[in-house]
């Protein structure tokens, strides 16, 4: 094949010998008419500038708990949501608690189906047009019947990838994974979504989706969603059975409704174990960990542009880094105190 061919490099196709020394190149075949976006998956390396961090050893934890426990419960329990969402203030740690949870689900307990990682930073990762074929995607490298049964789908309709997100979510998800043969009511794998607020058009997707969910056609999945309290997602989340009279379809957990003392003991442990190299005394850190209140940003703002506090110069409170949040980073520290 390729005779005395040499310097050259071919990727992303399938090679079929057919007859002696003829062959068939099959281009974008199978579930890469999915077009998936590689960089909202949790694990994948984003470099330096955009890469997503863990919670610090010993942090978190009871929020951590929190989520797992709904994880771990029964989805035959007919009370049980199949959806969780988060939200939490700019800079409550939703992402890194996420970060967490997922590699928690993944190397512990081997649930961990499918993530997509929004990103204002990041356009394919701002896309909602991409948010269902990436979580098809990774579903069917989970599931080899769904693998199958998608393909078919692809196969079959090749204007899918250009409908609206509600017909997606009916053909490429609902559809194939209630057809799989050994689907166990049982089951409990978990889809994550986090930073919704960070998606454009994020609610064509957020409707169908919970829909979907409330009325259990997604057995043995589970979805965890995070994002800002912002009125359009919580819209997403809620059904309007009067022009009164909502409920919420999914179990909710407001992250900036934590104990202040919990935020404040997780934050101090933060600090002191990012900052161990400065030889920082008790005061120094003490007076950080305070000046954070519950915003976990401000102390990694500190983290990654800290200044030995001096004579004159001062930190500004959480709630004016807060009102600063539109500007640079370098307007955490100030000369306010005289």
């Amino acid at each position: 094949m390729f005779s005395q061919a040499h310097n050259f490099r071919i990727s992303g196709g399938q090679f079929n010998n057919v007859q002696g020394n003829q062959y068939q190149y099959n281009m974008g075949s199978g579930l890469d008419k999915l077009n998936p976006s590689y960089q909202a998956f949790f694990d994948t390396d984003m470099g330096v500038e955009l890469s997503r961090s863990f919670c610090t050893r010993g942090t978190r934890t009871e929020v951590l708990d929190r989520i797992l426990a709904w994880v771990t419960e029964s989805n035959l329990n007919d009370n049980h949501s199949g959806g969780y969402w988060m939200s939490g203030m700019a800079g409550t740690g939703k992402t890194t608690i996420t970060m967490s949870l997922c590699k928690e689900l993944k190397e512990t307990h081997g649930i961990l189906a499918a993530t997509f990682f929004c990103s204002r930073q990041i356009p394919e990762c701002q896309d909602y047009k991409l948010v269902i074929p990436t979580l098809v995607y990774q579903l069917a490298m989970f599931f080899p019947d769904f693998s199958a049964l998608v393909q078919n789908v692809l196969d079959g309709d090749v204007h899918v990838m250009h409908k609206k997100s509600s017909e997606q979510i009916q053909k490429l998800l609902i559809e194939p994974w209630g057809m799989q043969k050994d689907l166990h009511p049982s089951m409990r794998m978990v889809v994550v979504i986090d930073a919704l607020d960070e998606c454009n058009g994020i609610e064509s997707v957020l409707g169908p989706l919970v829909s979907a969910i409330q009325n259990k056609k997604l057995t043995g999945l589970k979805f965890f969603f995070t994002s800002r309290p912002e009125q359009v997602i919580e819209e997403g989340m809620i059904t309007k059975i009067t022009s009164t009279q909502e409920i919420l379809q999914v179990d909710e957990f407001v992250l900036h409704q934590v104990e202040y003392n919990l935020v404040q003991r997780d934050i101090h442990t933060y600090i002191t174990d990012e900052l161990h190299d400065l030889s920082l005394s008790q005061e120094q850190l003490k007076t950080l960990t305070n000046l954070s209140g519950k915003l976990f940003i401000y102390a990694a703002t500190v983290r990654r542009n800290y200044n030995p506090l001096v004579e004159g110069n001062c930190y500004l409170t959480a709630n004016e880094y807060t009102e600063s949040l539109s500007g640079t980073s370098s307007q955490l520290v100030n000369p306010i105190c005289k």
